[in-house]
């Protein structure tokens, strides 16, 4: 029979902690701005869309490991909501349509842990439109 391991046990683990780490540096490269030029653009787009389906991906299959520890929550709350606010009012499409797919993945995986930032999330998004 397999245990769920608690947090102290995970965070020994140095794939749990290299999927952290790779995980916040996703978040912050999604919000980095636009260069100027038009050639950069669709090079920046394609390369913040790839940036943002990684996230999804992460999110949508992080398993009961990740979903009960604090740090990961913790990790959602710093990093993936900041860079949710920002993409999700991007006038690129795209990048705002798999902004709000993560954005509502979130609210189905981890509502009782983003309770507040999913109010805030809403508020922020919608009161620019």
């Amino acid at each position: 029979m397999v245990r769920a391991l608690d947090s102290r046990e995970l965070d020994r683990l140095p794939y749990y902690r290299c999927t952290l780490a790779v995980f916040a540096s996703l978040c912050k490269m999604s919000m980095r701005d636009f260069p100027p030029g038009p050639q950069a653009d669709q090079k920046f787009i394609k390369h913040k869309r790839l940036i943002l389906e990684l996230i999804s991906h992460m999110v949508s299959s992080a398993g009961p490991a990740f979903r009960g520890t604090e740090k990961f929550v913790h990790a959602l709350r710093s990093y993936l909501c900041v860079a949710l606010v920002k993409n999700c009012v991007s006038s690129v499409p795209k990048i705002f349509s798999l902004s709000f797919a993560i954005y509502l993945c979130l609210i189905s995986h981890f509502q009782e842990h983003l309770k507040a930032e999913a109010a805030v999330f809403l508020e922020t998004t919608f009161a620019l439109f």
